[in-house]
């Protein structure tokens, strides 16, 4: 993997969050509060997360992940130092 990227299954977490995109919206400005620029992807599996987050900025979730909200999803969290540190 990457350095500052971070994989998480988050399956059933929607009970907790609501949608993938509610999720995926706390995370990224929970870390960006905490001074890291970040985006944050999810999609049906580890390697198209990674690909999403590698290749946009901010929030990414994949086609599939939003026609199927009950599937099995993976989130990709990829960090950078702001320069605030």
């Amino acid at each position: 993997m990457y350095p500052g990227t971070y994989a998480l299954d988050i399956e059933g977490m929607d009970r907790l969050y609501g949608s993938a995109a509610q999720l995926a919206t706390k995370l990224r400005q929970t870390t960006m509060a905490a001074g890291f620029l970040a985006n944050m992807a999810i999609a049906e599996n580890f390697h198209a997360a990674v690909c999403l987050a590698l290749g946009k900025t901010g929030i990414s979730v994949g086609r599939c992940v939003e026609r199927r909200q009950k599937r099995a999803v993976h989130g990709v969290l990829r960090t950078a130092t702001s320069g605030r540190h």
